[in-house]
């Protein structure tokens, strides 16, 4: 049907007359990128963006945050004794010996149990790698491969001594991160008027923001800190200008991890179920909060295993992650659930198809005193024409239990084209 008003309709103009279209802005504000790029970010306490004002707020987090006085920090831990070890070779401990993958741990009259046969023995010599002693409750037999359990130790009645126990401490140490981020505009930008209105300045502050706690998400997974000597923290610029720069950098969580697994491309709800725990470490409490920072891609790929499976038991309830607006896929494993958060930073090569584990509370955020994440207004000289504001940010990471729970799992499925 034809249309019945005027032919010539308010608001608009012939090209070949004039080239000045008329036009309605309802919005020129930057497209954010950076809203799902920092869920690490979001769960350290005072580091949460409030989305409206674009400023920091300091409230409760699941990491907790730490002042130091210098930009190294170091740590000293016990580790837990094994509970089991693993037989390389040998079938008897009266003669020969059995010689285990690692005697690390294993003191003089304690007990080993193999379970696979019933049998039990008590270590009464160590030597290398190989242990002999006496069979306790018939003969005791192993072969290689068999996994020998840790009992007490047990002494002769009457002893004077007891049996040594003692563990060594393991020492560690990372170093600070800092970094400073500005944003800066020159006086005749910040007089024009924009097109939609508002504070231009203020908006690409909000944006540097988001972008830089992009940027710290990302350190915090993958950085690598500066020195590993006892004698410096920093490492030397190499190209001019900067090669009189001393910098700092820090280990994120992959350096940290004491644990490691190649999946092989072998991917399956049963494989993250059953035998990912295996890879995990034994020392996790079953109501820790498990965080698993994985990519969209991978996301998607066990939300795709779960809408097949049909299964309820692989989903389950909201978790304390909802409550920073960090969203997650929630799976049982047979040790923890693990809450998986997608990361879009990690949606490249070598990334993608990467899961990093760990337990958000036993993580610190460690900063110098009074320079967390702090904002800087007006740093510009008095000569400048213009404003420039900046964040300045010192950061590392330490670990409550020498990284025991954080688990760094590579090759989760192949990647088309890589």
């Amino acid at each position: 049907m034809a249309w019945a008003g005027s032919s010539t309709m308010t608001g608009m103009v012939d090209p070949a007359i004039n080239q000045n279209v008329q036009r309605d802005v309802r919005s020129d504000l930057i497209r954010y990128k950076a809203g799902g790029l920092s869920p690490i970010c979001k769960i350290i306490a005072g580091l949460q963006l409030d989305s409206a004002t674009g400023k920091l707020k300091h409230g409760e987090g699941l990491i907790k945050k730490e002042a130091v006085t210098n930009m190294r920090f170091e740590n000293y831990s016990t580790p837990a004794r094994p509970n089991k070890f693993t037989v390389s070779s040998g079938t008897e401990v009266a003669s020969s010996g059995v010689t285990l993958a690692s005697v690390t741990g294993l003191g003089l009259q304690q007990t080993l149990h193999n379970l696979r046969n019933d049998t039990m023995c008590r270590v009464e010599e160590i030597s290398t790698l190989t242990i002999k002693g006496s069979s306790i409750g018939g003969t005791f037999s192993c072969e290689a491969g068999d996994v020998l359990v840790v009992g007490p130790p047990i002494i002769a009645e009457g002893s004077a001594v007891s049996a040594p126990m003692n563990g060594t401490d393991d020492h560690s140490f990372n170093i600070l991160g800092y970094s400073r981020s500005g944003v800066s505009m020159t006086d005749l930008a910040m007089l024009m008027k924009p097109i939609a209105g508002g504070d231009v300045f203020a908006r690409r502050k909000k944006t540097m923001l988001e972008e830089y706690l992009r940027d710290i998400d990302i350190a915090m997974l993958f950085s690598k800190k500066s020195a590993n000597s006892a004698t410096a923290n920093y490492t030397s610029g190499a190209i001019s200008p900067f090669n009189s720069d001393k910098v700092y950098t820090t280990d994120g969580l992959v350096e940290l991890a004491a644990n490691s697994w190649d999946m092989e491309n072998g991917f399956s709800l049963q494989a993250i179920r059953h035998v990912l725990p295996l890879h995990m470490g034994d020392i996790y409490n079953e109501n820790d909060e498990v965080m698993a920072v994985i990519s969209p891609d991978f996301y998607g790929k066990i939300q795709d295993a779960i809408d097949q499976k049909a299964d309820a038991v692989y989903q389950i309830e909201k978790g304390e992650f909802d409550t920073y607006g960090v969203k997650t896929q929630k799976i049982r494993t047979d040790s923890v659930i693990l809450n998986f958060v997608k990361h879009a930073g990690m949606n490249i090569k070598g990334a993608k198809n990467r899961m990093v584990i760990f337990v958000p509370k036993n993580v610190t955020f460690c900063h110098l005193q009074g320079c967390d994440m702090v904002a800087r207004a007006e740093i510009q000289t008095k000569k400048t024409l213009g404003r420039e504001d900046e964040i300045v940010t010192t950061f590392g990471l330490r670990t409550e239990d020498a990284g025991e729970t954080i688990t760094d799992v590579t090759n989760c499925f192949a990647v088309d084209g890589e």
